[in-house]
């Protein structure tokens, strides 16, 4: 027979168990291009790991939401594993079954009920609609946050048996630390006074005192979050809504969440708002089924956890049930996280009373436990799926749902990264059909043309998206820059790229490609100033490298060129301007100090291999590179030869002449000194 302990010690192995066969599918997923480019992929502080300025970072930056611990957290996992997703998912799953081991350990000691604190503990790792908060790297703010709420409660339930100022100044810091991670968590407050009336059974004046420097705390992070959301323009859409389409979407809301609480299918990343379109019936229905559970719950008040476990789950969602609107979903799974172990205590402790008197309650609860978490367990495989990458997520998100103009959108982007133009174009026309006024669908119909070198259309696309408002507004004064650029109107591109950094003064894009246009212009140290500028923010700015070597090609500074590209390459090892520049340096035989022919033909190689055999410097650069290693002269010729007859085809005076003076030596089977047009 298994001591009381030994039976705890199984149970939580069990609960790590299950967690990880539920959540194995994450080691084979990607990052997403949702949010994910943001916090992490395209995100240079994140990216250089724990340092004072990051540190520094962290507290100051905002982007909708104030969170540096969270940031500080991304930071760390770039440190430990780079840009490697597996290392970022485990983190979050490490952090998923940590919470539900605190959450087993304090309804335990809280309740003493061992059976019924695990059948919570394991309902919240398993649901199929905590997926998105584990699954989505950039959610770590919720599983962060909640590994700071677990800890808050469990030093309360030490502080509610033998109350001191030690234990207090742990809820109170705890509790700072979890606001610091994500500021859903300001109705912490109300649960541990709802803890009070059950199971601790302390609820009374003084408890309700006690509790006021940590209303005070969430009314501070309260207004934090808000100026934060408000800088962002995240609040936009809810002056787009009247306040009773507000309600009525709430109270579907509500509604919705307990229905995918019970039947757990069809989630999606983002379910699109009706806006003002929601049928009343909808939201009479809802209020009327939210009205019946409260009086039920009500006419059995002398079951306390009915009411602790159901204003637990209306208490904790008032935050984000779209009263004040964020964003364009009409909920998320990701805000079902915590509030969802209201339910868990209603139904957990609910069976557990009903059969209370049955003679085979043991065997019934225990079998149904099971039937239930192996379905959830199987759910939430194929939940976590879906998050392989950007294109199964997005597109499971629009099997699933309707007029998902964000999806559409977001796919599209995914598909313009791989040059899927076409496809991408689907999506883009999908999304203005739902919303012609939505702005953007025609930021990145731009970025598709921009990169089809479809100038004309591109431009009228980014025109379209300032017309309507795109934010932020920097990016598409951008791209409008890069098209006038390319366009030859060279004082076009400099006043959209200057507004762009009226807006943004850091905007590293719109800074290095001023620079870009200035360097043509003669202006080369103002353009080095800008580079440098921007790689003081932004190290692994791979533009900024690239320009930066080139820059010191010009003055003959070969070393420092060297330098900057490979900075360059390291970054983006595909960045085929950089290949080409990079391998014909170290084909130089007269530089010593970073000669390496070898690797010069094998980064001529693979630039090939990226871009084929019809770019007559990489060619050029390549048969320089075997000629310079000793290796197979002939070949070396042949190459040459051919990146002659395509530099001739395309009229390309400069190199068909440095080319022709290489095959001469080539042909003398002799390398003197490098001359300038070589390097």
């Amino acid at each position: 027979m298994l001591t009381s302990q030994k039976k705890i010690l199984l149970l939580c192995l069990l609960l790590v168990v299950i967690t990880i066969a539920g959540y194995e599918p994450i080691r084979h997923n990607d990052f997403v291009a949702y949010d994910d480019f943001v916090y992490i992929t395209e995100n240079p502080y994140v990216q250089q790991g724990l340092n004072p300025q990051t540190i520094i970072v962290a507290f100051r930056s905002c982007h909708g939401n104030y969170h540096p611990l969270t940031w500080l957290s991304h930071m760390l996992d770039c440190q430990l594993y780079g840009l490697n997703p597996l290392g970022h998912h485990l983190t979050n799953l490490l952090f998923h079954i940590s919470n539900a081991l605190l959450l087993f350990w304090i309804m335990k000691r809280m309740t003493g009920c061992i059976w019924s604190s695990a059948f919570i503990a394991a309902a919240f790792a398993l649901h199929p609609s905590h997926v998105e908060s584990v699954a989505w790297a950039s959610e770590r703010k919720d599983v962060l946050s909640a590994f700071f709420f677990m800890l808050t409660i469990l030093a309360y339930t030490f502080y509610a048996k033998k109350p001191s100022l030690i234990k207090y100044l742990s809820i109170f810091v705890l509790f700072a630390l979890g606001l610091l991670s994500k500021s859903m968590l300001v109705t912490l407050p109300f649960v541990l006074l709802l803890l009070d009336y059950w199971p601790l059974r302390r609820l009374s004046l003084r408890s309700v005192y006690e509790k006021i420097p940590l209303f005070v705390l969430s009314a501070a992070a309260s207004v934090v979050t808000m100026i934060a959301q408000s800088r962002a323009s995240s609040t936009k859409m809810m002056f787009e809504l009247t306040l009773l389409s507000r309600i009525e979407n709430c109270l579907a809301s509500y509604v919705s969440y307990i229905v995918k609480t019970f039947y757990p299918i069809n989630l999606a990343v983002l379910y699109p708002h009706p806006g003002n379109t929601l049928p009343a019936y909808k939201s009479i229905l809802s209020l009327i089924a939210l009205l019946v559970i409260s009086i039920v719950i009500l006419l059995f008040r002398r079951h306390k956890y009915l009411t602790v476990g159901w204003l637990w789950f209306l208490g904790m969602l008032v935050p984000v049930i779209g009263l004040v609107q964020v964003g364009y979903q009409a909920m998320a799974d990701r805000y079902i996280y915590l509030p969802s172990i209201g339910l868990y205590i209603v139904i957990a402790f609910g069976a557990s009373s009903i059969l209370s008197k049955w003679r085979y309650k043991t065997i019934l609860l225990s079998v149904m436990s099971i039937l239930i978490l192996a379905s959830m367990c199987l759910l939430t495989r194929i939940q976590v799926s879906y998050w392989k990458n950007s294109q199964t997520l997005f597109g499971h998100a629009l099997d699933v749902t309707r007029n998902n103009i964000v999806m559409h959108d977001n796919m599209a982007y995914s598909l313009t990264k791989e040059r899927k133009y076409n496809k991408a174009l689907y999506h883009l026309g999908k999304a203005i059909q739902i919303d012609p006024l939505f702005a953007p669908p025609f930021q990145h119909i731009g970025n598709v043309f921009l990169a089809q070198n479809k100038l004309d259309r591109a431009r009228v696309a980014f025109r379209k998206a300032e017309e309507l408002g795109f934010n932020p507004r920097c990016d598409v004064y951008s791209q409008l820059g890069i098209v006038y650029f390319k366009m030859g109107k060279y004082d076009l591109a400099e006043k959209n790229y200057k507004k762009a950094l009226e807006l943004t003064p850091g905007h590293e894009n719109a800074k290095s490609n001023l620079a870009i246009l200035l360097y043509l212009q003669g202006q080369e140290g103002r353009a080095v100033e800008l580079w440098q500028e921007v790689l003081e923010l932004n190290p692994k700015h791979v533009n900024s490298n690239y320009n930066m070597g080139v820059a010191m090609s010009g003055r003959q500074e070969y070393a420092d060129a060297v330098r900057y590209f490979e900075a360059a390459i390291k970054i983006n090892p595909d960045h085929i301007d950089t290949l080409r520049k990079l391998c014909m340096l170290l084909a130089s035989k007269d530089q010593e100090s970073f000669y390496d022919p070898k690797r010069a033909a094998e980064l001529a190689q693979h630039a090939i291999d990226l871009a084929g055999d019809e770019d007559p410097e990489i060619l050029h650069a390549l048969a320089l590179a075997l000629f310079s290693s000793g290796g197979d002269s002939q070949r070396a010729i042949e190459i040459a030869e051919k990146a002659l007859e395509i530099a001739k085809v395309n009229n390309n005076k400069e190199v068909s002449e440095t080319i022709e003076k290489h095959l001469q030596i080539f042909m003398a089977k002799k390398l003197p000194e490098a001359s300038e047009e070589q390097k």
